[in-house]
């Protein structure tokens, strides 16, 4: 499962149904359905994820992206002389570097708040101007609280588990609390593959064993790379971004409505959308509106979750209009 940004909960909670219903596969492949939604129409996505993403040094100390999901966590920073506007002679004098790509300590960089996290800073140095000469490899997503905790497994994890031990919840760099995303990486990545990555939301935290125990929906499979070793790192971010709950919520309301899965949804006879077009007419029911809000209407607003106001909830998490959307 690529995105996933609420919980089996959460989903049948808004659709009032329950497993008997709905089951746990068809759920979770509903819930990756509008949870990719939500990354086509702001171009953005809300949860953890491993890249590698280029970007043009300046000849100075900053390496600026507004394109780039907001930075959690930098892993490391590169610049390839191919790319950089300079000669091996100037390469080798000005930065100090032999060779065609150098690695910087990552201690010398820091992800600053400028931007919403996009701008990267050398503390001391300079990128060499270039175009795609900077690779940035890390940790991307556009969180509720910007955080990283790091424990390890206690016991092997195995495939449909809802549980996960851990070593640890709370420690001198933070703590662990439901409604963070819980990050397993059982493969490293590289430019060219991604790496393989468990992602869920913690649903329930127990501390009242030996271990900690996070229960979760049930852990997925990932190409036979189960089960998962004890002492395998564990990472636990941010939520999702309160301001989206209720976008979620519409946007599970409509796709559950088009579902081929929902025996009542549109196209049958006891469909949602039919019975209010039906008790409208009938009922002579009709709903005014401001000029500002029909406006608005007339501008695309309210067209995407049938509200104006999430529409411009949606807006504001919008990848800048000049980047486009993926």
């Amino acid at each position: 499962m690529d995105f996933k940004y609420i919980t089996l909960t959460r989903l049948r909670d808004v659709l009032k149904i329950s497993a008997t219903n709905l089951p746990d596969a068809e759920a979770l492949a509903l819930i990756e359905e509008i949870s990719e939604s939500l990354n086509s129409l702001t171009g953005q996505f809300f949860q953890p994820k491993i890249e590698f993403h280029p970007a043009s040094g300046k000849g100075d100390r900053l390496v600026h992206r507004s394109d780039l999901n907001p930075i959690i966590n930098l892993i490391s920073i590169s610049v390839d002389y191919d790319k950089t506007f300079v000669k091996p002679s100037v390469w080798e004098t000005m930065f100090g570097i032999r060779g065609r790509t150098h690695v910087y300590d990552i201690s010398r960089v820091e992800v600053t708040p400028d931007s919403g996290y996009r701008l990267v800073s050398l503390i001391s140095g300079e990128f060499p101007a270039g175009s795609g000469n900077v690779t940035l490899n890390g940790v991307f997503g556009w969180l509720q609280n910007r955080k990283l905790f790091q424990t390890e497994l206690a016991a092997e994890l195995a495939v449909d588990a809802t549980t996960i031990t851990v070593n640890e919840v709370s420690n001198s760099t933070g703590w662990v609390e439901v409604g963070d995303f819980v990050t397993i990486t059982v493969t490293d990545a590289t430019a060219s593959n991604p790496a393989r990555v468990y992602n869920d939301i913690i649903k329930a935290i127990d501390t009242s064993g030996p271990n900690p125990v996070l229960t979760v929906d049930k852990v997925q499979d990932m190409a036979g790379v189960f089960p998962i070793a004890s002492g395998t790192t564990v990472n636990v971010y941010g939520r999702f971004p309160r301001a989206l709950v209720e976008v979620m919520d519409a946007l599970i309301l409509r796709a559950w409505e088009e579902s081929p899965l929902n025996p009542s949804g549109s196209g049958g006879s006891g469909s949602i959308t039919d019975r209010l077009i039906s008790e409208k007419v009938d009922n002579y029911s009709y709903q005014l509106e401001s000029k500002s809000v029909q406006s608005s209407r007339y501008g695309g607003l309210g067209a995407i979750t049938g509200s104006v106001r999430l529409d411009q909830t949606i807006r504001q998490y919008s990848r800048p209009p000049m980047v486009g959307f993926v």
